[in-house]
């Protein structure tokens, strides 16, 4: 019997079925997408970097699940660490 996360055809971990077929354009991040990201890298909460661009912690988390499907990661943590090693993210952010 397989594992419920593993594919027959390989037995490896099975790929997020919204995050299939993206090819490099569409993984591209926006603009406010970048900007969240580089504020949770500097430390920030959900909430000051809610502040911190005038919008709602709402639109924060729509932005943040948008990352998650675009990188295919679960957590906070690992959109910022998957930016930064495609190169998507400055390693030193500005001041």
């Amino acid at each position: 019997m397989m594992h419920p996360g593993l594919s027959e055809t390989n037995a490896s971990p099975a790929r997020p079925v919204i995050a299939q077929g993206l090819d490099r354009r569409e993984r591209r991040l926006t603009p406010q997408e970048t900007q969240v990201l580089t504020l949770l890298m500097q430390g920030h909460y959900k909430k000051t970097a809610a502040d911190v661009m005038g919008i709602s912690i709402n639109t924060v988390s729509f932005h943040l699940k948008n990352i998650y499907v675009k990188l295919q990661v679960h957590s906070k943590t690992e959109a910022v660490v998957k930016a930064l090693v495609e190169g998507l993210l400055p390693i030193a952010p500005r001041a």
